[in-house]
C-alpha cells in the first residue's frame, strides 16, 4: 500500500469519526418529550384484570387512587364503601365490583351547572399558573354564543396576564376592560361592571391575581372586589369560581382553601385534565371542598373545554 493511500484512508477514518461525534452530540441535544405528554393518564381499568378480589386488589386500588392524588381520606372512604358493598352483595367477580366502584365514584361528585341569572359576574380565582386566563378565554368562547360577554382584566400585578387576556379578547371578538399594570384591580372591576350596565351585557368574567406568596394582601384585595360587586352592583349575580390545575394534585386542594375561606366559592374549573396521571384530584375536589366541577380543560385549543360530566369522567378512568 502506497504512502498516499495510507493518508487517504486515515483522512477517511477521521472524517467518519467526526461525523459520528456530531451525530452523537445532536442526539443528546434533542429536546426531551415533556412528562406531561408522556405520562399515562389516571386509570383504574387494569385493576379489574385480576381473577379474584383479595387484599392485593384493594392494596392496588388504594395505591392507584393515592398516586393519582385522590387523597388519603377520600381513598379510604372509597375503599371502605366498596368493601362494604362487596361483602353485602357477596360479590366474587372483579367485573361486578367494578360496577359498584363506578357508582361510588359518581356519588362523590356534585352534579351542578353554573346558575346564570339576568346579569352575572363570574369571578375567577386561583393561584398563579393554574390556567385562569386561558380558562376564562375558553369559558368566554362558550358563553358568547348565547350571551353578551365582557372580560375584566383585573390581574393588574402581571402585565403578561393583561396582554394575554387582551389577545384572547381580540381573537374571540369579545369586549375587554383593562387597567394599568400595578393599578387597582377593584377599579378595573368597577369599570367593567359600569360598561356592562351601559352595554346591556349579561356576563362579566373577571380575571384576578393569584399571588399566593402574599396571602393576606391577596385575600384583602379579593374581599374588596367582592364588596364592590355585591354592594355597588347588587343587581348582578356574583359567582366566585375556583380554577385548579390537575397537575398540581392534592397540594392544590390545600392552596384552594385560602380562596374558599375568603369567598363563598360556588364551583370549580379543573384545567389540564387531558394530560395528567393526577386526575384523582377531581375526586378530591368533590370530597374535600364539596364543590361542583363546572368545566374541565382537556387540551390546548380554545374548544378543548367542556362541561364536566361525572359519569363520563368515571367511565373514562374505568375503561
Amino acid at each position: 500500500m502506497s504512502y498516499m493511500n495510507i493518508i487517504i484512508i486515515a483522512c477517511a477514518v477521521i472524517v467518519v469519526l467526526i461525523i459520528l461525534l456530531v451525530l452523537m452530540k445532536k442526539s443528546k441535544s434533542k429536546p426531551k418529550v415533556s412528562l406531561t405528554s408522556a405520562k399515562s393518564k389516571f386509570s383504574l381499568s387494569s385493576l379489574f384484570n385480576t381473577s379474584s378480589i383479595n387484599d392485593e386488589f384493594f392494596a392496588s386500588l388504594e395505591n392507584t387512587l393515592i398516586t393519582a392524588d385522590a387523597g388519603v381520606e377520600t381513598t379510604k372512604d372509597i375503599i371502605s364503601k366498596l368493601r362494604e358493598a362487596i361483602e353485602k352483595e357477596n360479590i366474587k367477580e372483579p367485573s361486578e365490583a367494578k360496577k359498584y366502584l363506578r357508582e361510588i365514584l359518581i356519588s362523590k361528585f356534585i352534579s351542578k351547572k353554573i346558575e346564570l341569572k339576568d346579569k352575572n359576574i363570574l369571578f375567577i380565582v386561583g393561584v398563579n399558573g393554574v390556567g385562569k386566563t386561558t380558562s376564562i378565554a375558553k369559558l368566554a368562547n362558550i358563553l358568547k354564543k348565547d350571551h353578551k360577554v365582557i372580560l375584566a382584566a383585573a390581574d393588574t400585578f402581571r402585565a403578561a396576564a393583561i396582554e394575554q387576556l387582551e389577545e384572547w379578547a381580540n381573537r374571540l371578538s369579545v369586549t375587554i376592560v383593562k387597567g394599568q399594570q400595578a393599578g387597582d384591580p377593584a377599579s378595573v372591576l368597577f369599570s367593567a361592571l359600569d360598561k356592562a350596565k351601559a352595554a346591556n351585557a349579561d356576563i362579566v368574567i373577571v380575571d384576578t391575581a393569584g399571588r399566593f406568596h402574599n396571602q393576606e394582601n391577596l385575600v384583602r384585595q379579593l374581599e374588596k372586589m367582592k364588596k364592590i360587586a355585591t354592594e355597588r352592583f347588587s343587581e348582578f349575580n356574583f359567582i366566585p369560581i375556583l380554577v385548579l390545575d390537575a397537575n398540581v394534585g392534592h397540594n392544590g386542594i390545600e392552596q384552594a382553601k385560602v380562596f374558599t375561606n375568603a369567598l363563598n366559592i360556588q364551583g370549580a374549573i379543573v384545567s389540564k385534565l387531558d394530560s395528567t396521571a393526577k386526575g384523582g384530584v377531581a375526586i378530591s375536589i368533590a370530597h374535600y371542598l364539596s364543590l361542583p366541577i363546572y368545566y374541565g380543560g382537556f387540551g390546548e385549543k380554545v374548544d378543548d373545554f367542556k362541561e364536566f360530566d361525572a359519569e363520563s369522567f368515571v367511565d373514562s378512568i374505568l375503561q
